[in-house]
């Protein structure tokens, strides 16, 4: 190997231009520092100890070796070069003791790294393998690093820099403050040998998976979002740390410590998360939004836990190792206590799992652990038979595509098969789970052909409807099994709810009504179908689950029964009541029971049933003020009566008064046994009458709050008043969100089958804006007013909010003349009010502006977790601060622009759909988090032309609000810069500068240049100022997104003369591109050619307004934003186009 290559090295050591091949550089060397610049290219070098290979302006390495001591350079110090720009380096190789220093504009690819790699502010790495004990990467904020490896004892150090695709095995990442890591896989060897991540305070991680032997650590103030904790993973959430959106798989473990933070846990069967107390065991981590599959468990070290939104499915455990044996429950809504030992717990239940009742959970009477359960579903047993296009299969070897017949003869395809299973033991204490047995022939002769057994919410269809198997037992033909050993069910779903047949029999498959999430394979369900919508259900059949349709299903099956055995002769009829068993001819000794459980001016609900008959639905007469006004058949679902031994499970009865009782009055309310004077006990409530609030009310309060002297007397009214404020607000939200109307919705979709489609559940949609949009305030503004208009247009019933519930009059009377409810005080003081009233009554909640989004993506999370959560970016701001950086040669933006855009990647990896308005910034979010799912969606524009020709209109148009930093420079530039060029030629030319916000230094150009016009907001853009602009120009030198100005003048068949950044994003024809120009002189060349050309002004303005029609109608609109909100597909999008490099 030579030292140098004279021919290609000058006499500085510089290779500007050639190859420079097998160089020796360091001491002892011919030469100790080589320097590879413009186009010149050094391959093979060898750096050894004391020598330096610096690489900048275009120069390019590739193959070098960098010895202990040795020292590899690349880019400029300058901090302001194009990624690339300023030297790139190939397959380096770092040796122990030698150093690599990546700058602003370098890229080194390919690196094997056993010394150190320093990567600083814009520079990039890509793929490089750091390994060995000796082995360092540190990452300096703004850089970036993507597909690194490393691992045995290596470390890589992440400062407020963005990293992606990062694989750690038997290693270290640790992300300080502003770092990002993204999408990393952690592993190791051994409990001493693993990989881990450790997040500081102010890092954050998103998209990690931790494998086997791999360790997450969040320290007080760091973060990690959407992280896979795998088998033989673990993750610790220490105080101060929070996480969000956690996956614990089977053999992984998730451990909270006091004071810790977590929300959306998912902990599926066999993993396991640990809620841990602080020393003195009284208080824990805080956990909200849990889910806890069957076979997972979330165990509670102590008796202050803070466990909110818990989704506890069938089979899971919730494991509370303060209470020992002897605890009790108690269920208050959806909060259930536990207490014992003079402890007690309380579990905020997730809104999603509606209807609990206490015996649907059950705490085992262990020193450790108890378990809870909630199910509800409707499935096959294993060896149930299914009639497919090859005949009848059992049920457990079909498979997902498999094609099955339905009952009109038809195929169906398979779309998806879910399964649960329970242990023996779980079931002998949760009779609710056990299977209901079809005795052959028990529905109608031959029907089934054999026993079916099937779980006691499947449907069966009979008589034209859908009925429940656990409503038609009677104890004889139909039977709740017996626990003899693990019960399986199997259910089958096809691309819509189908009647099928089974051993014969007709019933139904099953149908995604919110139940999806409690079988072990649901995931499976999410990574077939990552787009499958979420609608309201459609029912094959009506389905009945009370009433008296019900009772008559019930008692035919009855008839049929004792005339099968032959009872109804013999007299000798025996029948199962909870396991005991009485003669049908013995006297009836047991009473009548039942029990008033509420009652108010809207309905009452209960149970009752004749212990002597459990089988045989009881009617209940309803009376109000010693008036009959219903009779309700006692036969609803009513499985926590079981538990106790009361009933056969369908006991409930339920009834709605058809209109609300007059508050105004006393009404007395009675439910007794129908054709008697029995009542129910609990019966009978007495309603008082309520009081308006009115002058007098308002004295009385005012005069008892003016007495108080005591501060408990205070302390006391202010907790009366808060509580009694909250259920106003609460009551005030139910209405906005119209519960009522939409429960009764889908109660008739469920009764009405097919038809039920004509039931529209409208979707709801909440969209949350730093402030109410004003049209024309800027252009983020007439974004967000565009896609409101489009979520109407698209079905949706729209509320919008702001942070700090501030609320003009001019927006809100805007927006509810468009049909908008805004949400405002007083029953909403901010937009959390609304997420935390309605909870879960919103489909879809849209974020506009980054600020938004970071500061209510968790809340959405927690308070609407079956929401679409779609962040819009009004635009890139960190492109924004970046590109002002530059321009103005300012450190401190180029700082905050790193900052700005590690919140930017953050708020969209929080979400489920990002929408943006430029494709080039579509495609930046893309390269930065290539996970994300990004949606090009326009806002549409007005395109009304102006009346007059070109050659009638004469002014130079600059439109912009210069509160805005670059409309303010662009302005400014204009004037002092471009238009002194064009008054050379032109000095008649008017320079017209509109718009709101003119700052000191704008309304000056008037002054100071006699060709200057400053004029203020503009009523009608088209009327008021295009009909006299020949052009309108837009010099903007910093910026980011569409450009509201360009996209109005265009609209208006005005041409405009725009600056790249301006330019940036547009679907631009061939034809306007000649209008895109940043240096001085070319704008002003531009602006000329159209003040002397009035018919090629004419021509580019009905180019441009073709191009709005195309591309920026209300049609376009609504195609796009359905894509983003996962309504359909969007047709092939256009390039992005961007008419210079990204600063």
């Amino acid at each position: 190997m030579s030292d140098v290559t004279p021919t290609v090295i000058n006499s500085n050591g510089y290779v500007s231009s050639g190859v420079a091949t097998d160089v020796v550089v360091g001491s002892g060397a011919t030469i100790s520092s080589l320097y590879v610049t413009d186009t010149g290219v050094a391959s093979a070098t060898v750096v050894s100890s004391g020598g330096n290979l610096y690489v900048s302006s275009g120069g390019v390495v590739s193959g070098v070796i960098v010895s202990s001591g040795g020292h590899l350079g690349a880019g400029t110090y300058k901090g302001t070069a194009a990624l690339g720009a300023d030297g790139v380096v190939s397959g380096a190789t770092v040796l122990a003791g030698g150093q690599a220093l990546i700058s602003a504009g370098g890229v080194i690819y390919d690196a094997q790294v056993a010394g150190t790699l320093e990567v600083d502010s814009g520079a990039a790495t890509y793929d490089a393998v750091v390994t060995g004990t000796t082995a360092l990467e540190m990452l300096s904020s703004g850089s970036i690093d993507s597909g690194a490896q490393i691992g045995a004892g290596a470390s890589q150090l992440i400062y407020g820099a963005v990293v992606s695709g990062a694989t750690i095995s038997a290693a270290t990442q640790t992300v300080y403050s502003g770092g990002s890591a993204l999408a990393t896989t952690l592993s190791g060897v051994s409990y001493t040998s693993s990989g881990s991540q450790v997040i500081s305070s102010g890092g954050y991680a998103s998209g990690t998976v931790i494998a086997d032997h791999g360790f997450q650590d969040i320290e007080s103030g760091g973060s990690a979002y959407d992280t896979t904790v795998a088998s033989g993973g673990e993750q610790d959430i220490h105080a101060g740390g929070v996480v969000s959106g956690v996956t614990v798989a089977s053999g992984g473990l998730g451990q909270v410590w006091f004071g810790a933070t977590g929300s959306g846990l998912d902990i599926q069967s066999g993993g396991s998360a640990v809620v841990i107390g602080d020393d003195a065991g009284d208080g824990t981590g805080s956990v909200s939004e849990v889910t806890v599959e069957s076979g997972g468990t979330l165990e509670i070290e102590a008796s202050i836990a803070g466990v909110s939104g818990l989704v506890l499915q069938s089979g899971g455990t919730l494991a509370l190792d303060a209470f020992s044996a002897g605890a009790t429950m108690s269920l208050a809504g959806q909060v259930l206590t536990v207490s014992g030992g003079g402890l007690t717990e309380t579990i905020d239940f997730d809104s999603s799992q509606s209807d609990l009742v206490l015996s649907d959970f059950v705490l085992a009477s262990d020193a450790d652990s108890g378990g809870m359960m909630l199910n509800y579903v409707a499935c096959f047993c294993p060896g149930t038979m299914i009639e497919t296009a090859d005949g009848e299969a059992p049920v457990e070897t079909l498979s997902i595509g498999d094609l099955v017949k339905n009952a009109a003869g038809g195929l169906r395809r398979l779309r998806w098969i879910g399964r649960r299973c329970y242990s023996a033991d779980f079931v002998e204490n949760n009779t609710n789970v056990l299977p209901v047995t079809i005795c052959e022939g028990a529905l109608k002769e031959g029907v089934p052909r054999r026993d079916l057994r099937v779980s006691p919410f499947h449907a069966m269809y009979v008589n034209g409807v859908l009925a429940p198997a656990g409503a038609l037992v009677n104890g004889q033909t139909i039977l709740r099994s017996p626990v003899v050993g693990d019960v399986e069910y199997l259910h089958l779903e096809f691309d819509d709810h189908e009647l099928i047949v089974a051993d014969g029999a007709v019933c139904e498959s099953y149908v995604e009504d919110g139940a999806r999430g409690i079988f072990q394979n649901s995931s499976e369900y999410r990574t077939l179908y990552p787009d499958a919508r979420r609608d309201a259900p459609l029912y094959c059949a009506p389905r009945v689950e009370d009433g008296e349709r019900l009772a008559a299903i019930q008692k035919q099956l009855a008839e049929r029964a004792r005339a099968r055995k032959g009872s109804a002769s013999t007299g000798s009829e025996v029948i199962e009541t909870n396991g005991r068993q009485t003669g049908s001819g013995e006297e009836a000794a047991s009473p009548l029971q039942g029990w008033l459980d509420h009652a108010d001016r809207n309905g009452v609900s209960g149970w009752a049933w004749d212990a002597g008959c459990p089988f045989k639905s009881v009617a209940v007469d309803i009376l109000v003020n010693d008036e009959i006004v219903a009779t309700v058949t006692a036969n609803a679902s009513r499985s926590d009566l079981v538990q106790a031994g009361i009933g056969s499970g369908w006991n409930g009865l339920a009834h709605s008064f058809v209109e609300p009782l007059d508050r105004g009055r006393r009404h007395l309310i009675v439910a007794r046994h129908a054709g008697t004077e029995e009542q129910l006990a609990g019966s009978p409530v007495v309603l008082e009458p309520g009081h308006s609030f009115d002058q007098d009310l308002e004295m009385t309060i005012t005069r008892a709050v003016a007495g108080l002297d005591e501060a408990s007397d205070r302390a006391g009214i202010v907790s009366f008043l808060s509580r009694e404020v909250e259920r106003i607000r609460h009551a005030a939200a139910d209405d906005h969100a119209d519960r009522r109307g939409r429960d009764d919705v889908l109660q008739k979709r469920r009764s009405s089958g097919r038809a039920g489609r004509e039931h529209v559940l409208g979707p709801r949609a909440l969209v949350i804006d730093e402030v109410l949009p004003l049209p024309g305030r800027d252009g983020g503004s007439d974004a967000i007013l565009s896609h409101i208009r489009s979520l109407v247009r698209l079905g949706y019933q729209v509320t919008v909010a702001t942070p700090g519930g501030e609320c003009s009059a001019e927006a809100v009377s805007n927006l509810e003349r468009e049909g908008v409810f805004v949400a405002k005080a007083p029953f909403y003081n901010a937009a959390e009010d609304v997420l935390r009233l309605q909870n879960g009554a919103f489909q879809l909640v849209y974020l506009h502006r980054c600020g938004v989004a970071s500061a209510y993506a968790g809340l959405v999370k927690r308070y609407q977790p079956a929401a679409r959560l779609v962040y819009g970016v009004a635009d890139l701001h960190h492109l924004r601060l970046d590109r002002q950086a530059y321009v103005e040669g300012r450190v401190d933006l180029s700082q905050m622009a790193k900052r700005v855009r590690t919140l930017e990647i953050t708020a969209a990896l929080l979400t489920d759909a990002v929408v943006t308005h430029s494709s080039f910034e579509a495609e930046t979010l893309r390269k930065l988090a290539p996970t994300l799912n990004v949606c090009v969606v326009p806002w549409d524009t007005a395109c009304r032309a102006v009346r007059t020709q070109a050659a009638d209109r004469h002014d130079i148009v600059f439109l912009g609000n210069y509160s805005h930093a670059p409309n303010e420079d662009a302005a400014l530039h204009l004037v002092r810069t471009i238009m002194p060029l064009v008054w050379c030629e032109r000095p008649e030319a008017r320079c017209v500068i509109a718009g709101q916000g003119a700052t000191p230094a704008v309304l000056k150009l008037s002054k100071d240049f006699p060709g200057v016009h400053v004029v203020g907001g503009v009523n009608d853009l088209t009327d008021d100022l295009f009909e006299t602009a020949r052009m309108t120009v837009a010099p903007l030198r910093f910026g980011a997104g569409l450009k509201g100005k360009v996209l109005a003048s265009f609209g208006a068949a005005i041409p405009c003369v725009m600056s790249s950044v301006a330019a940036e994003g547009l679907p631009l024809p061939d034809r306007l591109r000649g209008l895109v120009c940043d240096e001085a002189q070319d704008f002003a060349t531009q602006i000329i050619r159209l003040l002397g050309t009035p018919e090629t002004a004419d021509e580019l303005g009905r180019t441009g307004a073709r191009m709005m029609r195309d591309h920026y109608s209300t049609q376009e609109v609504d195609r796009a934003l359905s894509v983003a909100l996962g309504l359909g597909r969007a047709a092939a999008l256009p390039e992005p186009q961007s008419f210079r490099e990204v600063v």
